[in-house]
């Protein structure tokens, strides 16, 4: 696709908003769907993707963050002590808690 679309923008063909949008979204789909991507093309893939990111002057979806299944403190420390649970003052901690 980035091969074709570099060919065709060469030619002349002007980048409209739908396009732009349309290589949003492929990003935000691959994204979501990297990990479970086939280990043999995923770079080439993501390669074509950045191509088209640049040629379509779109900024590139941020890479999806998944849960590596540690468990985070964050709903230990700011559940209710009224449910009984108890605050440890250590532990693993997620992203958007070691940013607190």
């Amino acid at each position: 696709m980035a091969e074709i679309s570099a060919i065709l923008l060469n030619a002349g063909a002007s980048v409209t908003p739908a396009m732009k949008e349309s290589v949003k979204r492929i990003g935000k789909d691959f994204e979501f769907f990297r990990e479970k991507f086939n280990k043999d093309s995923v770079d080439e893939v993501s390669e074509a993707l950045l191509q088209l990111y640049r040629l379509f002057d779109v900024e590139p979806v941020a890479n999806r963050i998944m849960h590596v299944g540690t468990a985070c403190n964050h709903l230990v420390q700011t559940a209710p002590r009224a449910l009984g649970i108890s605050h440890p003052a250590s532990g693993p901690w997620c992203k958007r808690c070691r940013e607190r």
